[in-house]
Order: C-alpha cells, then sequence, then structure tokens
C-alpha cells in the first residue's frame, strides 16, 4: 500500500477551504483589507496547490508497483513561515492590506517537512507557487465564482454537524424526534 501525506493545499476549486492559511489570508484581504497573524506569525507550513496534488497521486499510479509499494512520500513546494505568507499575499494582491501580527496564540504548531523522498525516487516536483495561487484566489473571489459560506470553512463545519446531531439524538427515542 501506498500513503502519500501532503502538505496545506492551496489553489482554486468551486469548494475551496477558507481554512487553511493561504486561502484564509487571501479571503480576509479581499474582504476586510486586513490579515491577522496570530501567534507571532513564526510557525512553519508546508504548502502546495491542489493542482500539484492531482499530478502527485497521477505520478504515483503510474508508477511501479515495487517503487512505491509500503512507501509514504510527503509531497510539498516549501515550507513557509506564516508571517512570510501574509506579506505574500500583501504583495500579489491590488489592494491595500494591512497586517497585524498578534504575539499570542494557544496554536503554536509547526510542520516544516522535506520533500525529497518523492522526488528522488518518483521524480516528483511541486510546480506551481503559492504567488500563483494567491492570484488564483483572487481573480476567484473578485469574479464570484467561489463559494465563501460557512460549508467553506471546513473544520468549523464538521464541529457545526457533529453538534446538531448531538443535539438531535438528545430528543430522539425509539427513532421518533419527541
Amino acid at each position: 500500500m501506498t500513503a502519500l501525506r501532503n502538505a496545506t493545499v492551496f489553489g482554486l476549486s468551486k469548494r475551496m477551504r477558507f481554512d487553511l492559511v493561504v486561502n484564509l489570508m487571501t479571503l480576509s484581504a479581499f474582504q476586510k483589507g486586513r490579515i491577522i497573524v496570530m501567534g507571532g506569525g513564526l510557525q512553519w507550513r508546508p504548502l502546495i496547490h491542489v493542482s500539484d496534488v492531482s499530478n502527485a497521486f497521477l505520478t504515483v499510479i503510474k508508477s511501479p508497483n515495487e517503487t512505491i509499494n509500503k512507501e509514504i512520500f510527503n509531497i510539498g513546494l516549501d515550507n513557509f513561515q506564516i508571517k512570510d505568507l501574509a506579506y505574500l499575499v500583501r504583495e500579489e494582491l491590488p489592494l491595500p492590506i494591512e497586517i497585524e501580527i498578534a504575539p499570542d496564540d494557544a496554536d503554536q504548531r509547526n510542520y516544516n517537512v522535506i520533500f525529497t523522498k518523492v522526488e528522488n525516487k518518483l521524480g516528483f516536483k511541486a510546480q506551481k507557487g503559492v504567488t500563483e495561487g494567491i492570484k488564483e484566489i483572487y481573480a476567484a473571489l473578485k469574479s464570484g465564482k467561489v463559494d465563501i459560506g460557512p460549508r467553506t470553512v471546513t473544520v468549523q463545519w464538521y464541529r457545526n454537524i457533529l453538534a446538531a446531531k448531538d443535539l438531535l439524538d438528545s430528543v430522539i427515542l425509539d427513532g421518533r424526534v419527541i
């Protein structure tokens, strides 16, 4: 069995996730002209564009079984600090954007991933840069081509569904709502 472990995916789709760092920053800059960087912005995140994820899957599918059998590959473009991503968003968008660095945040996760194994074994290397993704997201937002409703913040959406299920379970008796 083969597994791919990928970095945070940024890029364009009708059902884009706006709880991912580049996507969220671009949305915030577009809607509010402001990006708030939590925790000082020194946290690291590995990133990859959704089109590169698709290409990575195709690469694995086309690879010989003996090359990929029982292997795990990290896929990504590069590792970025959160504060640097905020400045990239500001540089790429044709809007005045204020960046506020908030020093405190309970979430101090850091992910710094190495992607050389997939390149050495399969010849895969991510191609699409963060700035291209930012431009795509901005163009989609500007043209209204993406949903920016509550379903696009996937983690919160799932929490809402689980809370609704818990509420429903609390008022069901013998398969009927009481």
